[in-house]
């Protein structure tokens, strides 16, 4: 008799509201150590089932330990800051496409009197409508993020020349900003990162608990803009308050 583990559908909206509230608010103080020590502790055993799998006389089980203990401390500091330069290019690259649709939206880059602002409108607000009845639908056999590409490719062709222009250009030119930041400004590019994870965990989280009762999907698309955006003020505020804490000055000595 097989017997299965029920888990409660409201766990993973649970953790993940968890998990992005850490990362909200404390994010570029705890992300960093957390995939060094996550990288530690896969490294040690790595390092000795290697070390017994080569069987090597001047290899033991404690040094192969040890060498993997740094091997999984240098690889997850790499990984860390690659993922961070990925997560903040993407998301960079995000907004960009966000800004040039929002201009596409108001018409102001129409090709001729035939494209109106009503028309561009309208448009957009077809793709949203889509894109939020194909990920609430529970019918539907395509996930949310196929049925959220499929919606965006059929508005992307409903684009003109220049309307494509606009916002390739845009999202190239967000998303080359956000590699520099991530490669010149890695501490500002982690609390931007870590703000935008934490952001969209919560989004999802409460829109998860929510249903199809809550907000529309453009309304969690703007409350994760704007939770990213206290975020990173929020984590900011608390770096310089750090930086600015007073050293303890010595006792005289009596």
């Amino acid at each position: 008799m097989e017997v299965t583990a029920a888990i409660p559908v409201w766990l993973g909206p649970v953790i993940a509201m968890a998990i992005g509230g850490v990362l909200w608010a404390f994010g570029a103080r705890v992300a960093r150590h957390a995939v060094l020590a996550v990288g530690f502790a896969a490294g040690v055993p790595c390092g000795a089932v290697v070390a017994a799998w080569l069987d090597w006389s001047l290899l033991p089980g404690v040094v192969g330990a040890v060498l993997g203990a740094f091997a999984g401390l240098l690889l997850a500091r790499v990984s860390y800051r690659l993922m961070l330069i990925a997560i903040i290019t993407c998301a960079a690259g995000l907004i960009g496409a966000v800004i040039g649709a929002a201009v596409v939206d108001g018409g102001l880059a129409a090709a001729s009197g035939e494209r109106s602002v009503t028309a561009a409108r309208a448009r957009a607000a077809e793709l949203a409508e889509t894109v939020a009845r194909e990920v609430r639908s529970e019918s539907s056999e395509a996930s949310p993020a196929a049925a959220s590409w499929e919606a965006s490719r059929r508005f992307w062709s409903t684009l003109d020349g220049p309307e494509r222009t606009l916002v390739l250009a845009a999202t190239l030119a967000c998303a080359v900003g956000g590699l520099a930041m991530g490669i010149f400004l890695s501490s500002m590019a982690e609390v931007a990162a870590t703000s935008v994870l934490g952001s969209i965990l919560l989004s999802w989280g409460l829109a998860q608990t929510l249903g199809a009762s809550g907000p529309s999907a453009a309304a969690w698309s703007l409350a994760t803009v704007v939770l990213a955006t206290a975020g990173m003020a929020v984590q900011s505020l608390g770096r310089s308050s750090t930086r600015a804490e007073p050293p303890a000055s010595p006792s005289p000595a009596g």
